[in-house]
C-alpha cells in the first residue's frame, strides 16, 4: 500500500468504517456516517442522499445479493484536508442475478477508487468510481 496520510488521521477511520463494512456491523458502519449524507457510484447511477437509506441498500447486499462481499485491503491512500482518497477492490459471489453488476454465481470485482469526504470526524460525502 502506499499512503500520503498519517496513521491517526482520517485515513484510519476509513480503516475501522471498512472493516465494519467487512464484518456486516451495520449499527458500527452508520456510526461514522453524518445525519447529512451524500453516496453516489457513478459508473452504475447509484446514489443515496440519507445515510439509513444507504445503510438498508449495504444489508440488502450482504444479505440477499453478494453475502461474502468485501473490499480489500487498499492499494493506496491518500489524505488530504478534510478528504480521504482510497483505491481498492470490492467483490464477492453473487448469489442472485444483479443487473449490471453479475449474474448469479459470478465472482464479482470491482476496482474502485473510493473518495470520502469529512466534516469533523463523520463522514458526509462518499463517491465511488470503478468499473
Amino acid at each position: 500500500m502506499s499512503t500520503d496520510s498519517s496513521s491517526d488521521g482520517l485515513s484510519a477511520i476509513i480503516d475501522d468504517m471498512v472493516n465494519a463494512y467487512n464484518e456486516k456491523d451495520f449499527e458500527r458502519l452508520r456510526g461514522f456516517l453524518a445525519p447529512q449524507f451524500y453516496f453516489c457510484h457513478h459508473n452504475r447511477n447509484f446514489e443515496h442522499n440519507d445515510a439509513d437509506d444507504f445503510i438498508e441498500t449495504l444489508k440488502t447486499f450482504a444479505s440477499n445479493l453478494v453475502p461474502d462481499r468485501k473490499l480489500s485491503e487498499p492499494e493506496s491512500v491518500i489524505e488530504s484536508g478534510n478528504t480521504v482518497v482510497r483505491t481498492h477492490t470490492w467483490g464477492g459471489l453473487a448469489t442472485t442475478d444483479i443487473p449490471g453488476i453479475g449474474a448469479d454465481g459470478e465472482l464479482i470485482e470491482i476496482q474502485l477508487c473510493s473518495i470520502y469526504v469529512y466534516e469533523g470526524n463523520l463522514v458526509t460525502e462518499y463517491r465511488d468510481y470503478g468499473e
